[in-house]
């Protein structure tokens, strides 16, 4: 997550009455106002009390979400929020003040159809997670429409009680106000993710289920935590015990590209990073993701981003300054 550049906060606290709707729109039309800094948004919503029914319309049917439930949109698609299924072809929300309310100060408390004649239907906390797109995030390209989980029955109470504290009025203006919210949604989209992970089914090909994959898993982290060793596919298949061509073809089902592949795509990406630091120049770029001759990091980075690495640097600097 940090060499992906993600990172979270919790903007909204609802509270709502039956019957209601809530609409989020795509995120990618109003996702700079929140994360300036982001190339796109994931929306998610956990339930604290109560239940609601939660919808990507496109990517199957209403799912339930009952206390500790949460849902995440990874793709940033528009989805919805209800007391009811079908509830938003009878009474759509207004988008309008969604718009208007991701501008206030944050995080925002709120009602739906609010009143004391109405019973509480669910309490829900909207979160979001801003994370870069370019050149390469293997998490986001692996994720589906939805993902629907829940938080552990051991954490949630300690979880709940942290965000009410995080989301209270007075700490909310306290100097680690933002700080706390951060973590708090950093948290939730993890303990989500290792849950769906861990429900992957033995068969499933695919980025995360190379994770929990034994020997491809342990050549990601070795590839994640040691990109400028001089890794070789032989070296690779000795260090996780497997014979070149039988790792070769196991990592290539799980994570959809060859070894050698993914390791020059995650190098451009951490020099990626390196190269929003003007301080940084490219040939300490290429040297620090495992280059030593700045002419071959040049052209791999342009191969596997299209641009040469100054170019990036400057339309990246362009692109955050029309964001902010």
């Amino acid at each position: 997550m940090r060499t992906l550049r993600m990172t979270g906060a919790v903007f909204f606290d609802t509270n709502a009455y039956a019957p209601w709707v809530s609409e989020t729109p795509n995120s990618a039309e109003f996702g700079r106002i929140l994360f300036p800094r982001a190339e796109h948004v994931i929306p998610f919503h956990v339930i604290i009390e109560g239940a609601c029914w939660a919808e990507v319309p496109g990517a199957g049917e209403p799912v339930l979400l009952r206390e500790g439930g949460v849902m995440i949109a990874p793709r940033g698609d528009f989805h919805v929020l209800a007391s009811a299924p079908g509830l938003r072809e009878s009474a759509p929300a207004g988008l309008g003040d969604y718009y208007e309310a991701v501008q206030r100060d944050r995080p925002l408390f709120a009602a739906l159809n609010g009143g004391e004649d109405h019973p509480l239907s669910c309490r829900f906390i909207c979160g979001f997670i801003g994370c870069d797109v370019a050149p390469f995030n293997p998490l986001l390209n692996a994720l589906p429409g939805l993902i629907v989980g829940e938080v552990a029955a051991s954490n949630f109470g300690v979880l709940a009680s942290l965000l009410d504290q995080a989301v209270g009025e007075d700490d909310a203006k306290a100097p680690d106000g933002d700080s706390a919210l951060a973590k708090m949604a950093e948290f939730l989209f993890i303990e989500v993710l290792r849950q769906y992970v861990a429900d992957l089914p033995e068969e499933t090909g695919g980025w995360f289920a190379g994770l929990r994959d034994r020997q491809v898993g342990a050549a990601l982290r070795l590839l994640h935590d040691r990109p400028a060793e001089s890794w070789t596919i032989e070296k690779l298949a000795r260090e996780v015990g497997l014979s070149r061509s039988g790792f070769a073809q196991r990592f290539t089902f799980f994570v959809g590209v060859a070894p050698m592949t993914y390791l020059a795509r995650w190098r451009m990406q951490m020099a990626a990073r390196l190269l929003d630091d003007e301080a940084t120049s490219v040939g300490q770029a290429a040297i620090a993701v495992g280059y030593e001759s700045e002419a071959a990091f040049h052209r791999t980075f342009k191969r596997h981003v299209g641009v040469s690495p100054g170019h990036w640097r400057r339309d990246r600097n362009a692109r955050l300054a029309l964001r902010s």
